[in-house]
This record gives structure tokens, sequence and C-alpha cells, in this order.
């Protein structure tokens, strides 16, 4: 994932995808 969406996939990883 990017290194923004990592942040979000420590709490939720459907942020990851999303972003």
């Amino acid at each position: 994932t990017l290194e923004i969406c990592n942040l979000y996939e420590l709490g939720n990883i459907g942020a990851s995808i999303m972003t």
C-alpha cells in the first residue's frame, strides 16, 4: 500500500483499498 495508506492500514485495511 501507499505510505499514507499504511497509516490507515493499522486501523483499517479497507481504507488502504479505498484510497
